[in-house]
């Protein structure tokens, strides 16, 4: 059960960064957004603000921002999305990615700095030992600083690893 809640919060991460990708973009780029919603199905809550409906639907396995322009029957229409240039609207396309690609790298960072730690090759201080692993059955733990191997002096974490 925590894996599929787990599954569900990590899939509704994704497309929520990028589903508001397309809503900056778009807004930046001076088209209108009609809505932008979490989910498909029937909607659970939503409200609206300055022209765009948001909600939060059913079924968390999408999302979409609704653009004007994106029905035929809106396509002349002052703001609407086939009124901008081909530029214009591939950069509200490739927004939705580009902002999946920042949500990576953002993740990356907080996870390696925050909580794996960044080595320092001029020191020889462990960051972490997995537990039920040689290093921690030979008794090392996090913080501890290697000083020697062997008998042999080492300085820095490149002498441990090409030892």
């Amino acid at each position: 059960m925590k894996t599929l809640i787990a599954s569900i919060f990590v899939f509704g991460l994704l497309i929520f960064f990028h589903e508001f990708g397309h809503f900056l973009a778009a807004r930046a780029n001076g088209i209108q957004v009609l809505e932008l919603a979490i989910g498909f199905g029937p909607k659970i809550f939503g409200w609206k603000k300055k022209g765009t409906a948001y909600s939060l639907r059913l079924f968390p396995l999408g999302g979409y921002c609704r653009l004007l322009g994106e029905n035929p029957e809106e396509a002349g229409k002052p703001g609407s999305f086939t009124q901008k240039s081909p530029a214009r609207r591939a950069v509200v396309l490739a927004a939705g990615s580009a902002m999946n690609l920042l949500l990576a790298l953002l993740l990356f960072f907080i996870i390696f700095y925050f909580f794996v730690g960044v080595q320092q090759p001029d020191r020889s201080i462990i960051g972490l030992v997995i537990p039920e692993t040689p290093a921690e059955k030979a008794g090392l733990q996090s913080g501890d600083e290697i000083t020697a191997i062997n008998g042999e002096p080492v300085e820095n974490w490149n002498e441990i690893v090409s030892y």
